[in-house]
């Protein structure tokens, strides 16, 4: 209640939600005020300064694979979010190719990017492993978070389901080799007799 020349203040809080569709930016609003005695009314004009929250969540699909991956991405913050893509790894061995090198995402939006990842020093044989790798998206914005993704790469040396194969043919070549020799050497009567053949080969008896 204001009297004739009083001033007074009141407080207007306004909370925006934090949700993706509460967007970062500067809003005008106005306020007006009716007199119940008169019905004049007062306009008052300002602002509401949305600030700006980050809310990126990057996912693997599937966690685990030999080569082809899916990268699931979700902006849950109110503004448009840029990233670079890069991959990185413990041993530096693995190529990252992702389908597209960028990723912009408006807010409260997705993306399902498709991305292969390649090993460059994979060995003809070794057991098979699940070796771990990281997707990072680095923001195009600065002060902005770098958010990431992990999964692992299956290993799995080409050659080497065939190794115990092919160590079990020569075993068997080997076995047979020392089988065939030993049946077809002469034996020892035979060997005598060959012997006295030869002793006596040249001489005529009448």
């Amino acid at each position: 209640i204001l009297r004739p020349n009083e001033h007074g203040t009141m407080a207007i809080n306004i909370a925006p939600p934090r949700r993706s569709d509460s967007r970062a930016g500067v809003y005008d609003f106005s306020v007006t005020v009716v007199s119940r005695e008169t019905g004049r009314e007062a306009l008052v004009n300002g602002s509401l300064t949305v600030l700006t929250f980050e809310g990126t969540e990057l996912d693997l699909q599937p966690a685990r694979a030999k080569r082809d991956f899916r990268l699931v991405a979700a902006n849950h913050g109110n503004s448009l979010a840029t990233y670079a893509l890069s991959g990185v790894d413990d041993e530096e061995a693995f190529t990252f190719l992702f389908e597209r090198p960028a990723l912009e995402l408006q807010a409260g939006g997705s993306e399902l990017l498709p991305f292969k990842v390649k090993n460059r020093k994979r060995g003809l044989f070794g057991p098979k492993t699940a070796a771990p790798f990281t997707v990072i998206a680095t923001p195009t914005v600065a002060g902005a978070e770098k958010t990431v993704a992990r999964g692992q790469l299956v290993v799995a040396p080409p050659l080497e389901p065939l190794k115990r194969p092919a160590m079990l043919m020569a075993l068997l070549m080997v076995v047979g080799i020392a089988s065939l020799w030993f049946l077809l050497r002469p034996s020892q009567q035979e060997s005598k007799a060959a012997g006295t053949e030869a002793a006596y080969a040249g001489v005529h008896l009448c």
